[in-house]
């Protein structure tokens, strides 16, 4: 299926600076003509709390689950992002991990390969029934061994290196800038301590993990045209 191209960036807090619109808006969700962007406070509880990496995974029902590993690798917090209009949350459940990890990106329908950060070896993480998650160890001493964290795809570009606070550890500061009117752009908001992102290249979805937890900035016109696509797939 063919990706369309999105009118937004994501910049460093250096490279522009432009007022952000406060008309209509509300701390927890922001808009332009051509953009969403909501916080934390607007999502499901699931997405409101500090996690060490976030991991999507396409499923073959055609559903995407968006995984949050929590604080020390010790939960992992799962929500439904099928439809970012409509997002919900699954569960959030014990793993038996050693300690914090990496998710390593594959194709795999239900296991994930994840590397512990403390290069003490590789494990299996089996989702095949989301209540229940399998943790097991398949190697140690994998410090030799590549791993790959999401920071940046599709529209978005790296922020400063400059690191924030302590309690915002590897956090980044962005904006959200609406480029659709390229005389007059707009900031349509800013986020603060940014560990990792994530793009949902179907319908144009960003996450973006810190401290705060899951800020969602999304694109309606590509939400619609992806479900349009589908129901011409499928025949309805």
């Amino acid at each position: 299926m063919k990706t369309a191209v999105y009118c937004t960036f994501l910049v460093a807090l250096f490279v522009i600076e432009l007022p952000v619109k406060a008309n209509s808006q509300t701390n927890d969700r922001r808009r332009s003509q051509t953009v969403i962007v909501e916080s934390p406070s607007a999502l499901p509880e699931l997405a409101q709390a500090d996690g060490e990496a976030l991991y999507l995974q396409a499923r073959g029902d055609g559903r995407t689950f968006l995984y949050i590993e929590g604080v020390g690798g010790k939960t992992i917090s799962i929500l439904d992002v099928t439809d970012p209009a409509r997002i919900h949350g699954i569960a959030r459940v014990n793993l038996s991990a050693a300690g914090p990890f990496d998710f390593v990106p594959s194709n795999g329908d239900r296991a994930i390969l994840i590397a512990y950060r403390d290069q003490s070896g590789l494990a299996v993480l089996n989702l095949k029934k989301l209540d229940h998650p399998i943790v097991t160890q398949i190697s140690s001493g994998a410090g030799a061994v590549p791993t790959l964290t999401i920071d940046d795809s599709g529209t978005l570009l790296p922020a400063s290196a400059r690191q924030v606070s302590s309690s915002e550890t590897r956090g980044r500061e962005f904006q959200v800038v609406d480029t659709s009117g390229p005389q007059r752009p707009e900031v349509v908001a800013m986020i603060s301590g940014v560990k990792q992102t994530l793009l949902k290249s179907d319908t144009g979805t960003v996450f973006l993990l810190s401290s705060r937890g899951i800020t969602m900035i999304r694109h309606p016109q590509a939400e619609r045209d992806y479900e349009m696509a589908v129901n011409l797939t499928s025949g309805n």
